[in-house]
């Protein structure tokens, strides 16, 4: 699955996969357990957001922790998203990427 993770990366942000991303690790003192993200460079949309999203810049982000794996998109401010499904802290989405 990482393999398909990583292929679906490549072909869709090839841009910014020739960047730099950044890797972290998370871990949980009181298990042990350990999370490993890596995160892309920041990047602005195609075309100028209104306002109040004029500087909102945004990422792609993959995490895992032992067998589970998921993909996010972060934002430099909150953006009033629409058509998602509340989590704990974070919400769903479906979105579509466009090869730059």
């Amino acid at each position: 699955m990482r393999a398909v993770w990583g292929f679906v990366l490549i072909v869709a942000f090839p841009n910014v996969i020739a960047a730099q991303w950044t890797t972290s690790v998370q871990k949980d003192e009181m298990t042990n357990e350990r999370m490993f993200f890596a995160t892309s460079p920041s990047s602005s949309p195609s075309s100028a957001l209104e306002f109040p999203y004029g500087d909102t810049k945004a990422w792609v982000g993959f995490g895992c922790k032992g067998a589970d794996e998921w993909v996010f998109v972060g934002f430099s401010n909150q953006p009033n998203l629409v058509n998602t499904e509340a989590g704990d802290g974070y919400n769903y989405f479906e979105t579509r990427v466009k090869r730059g």
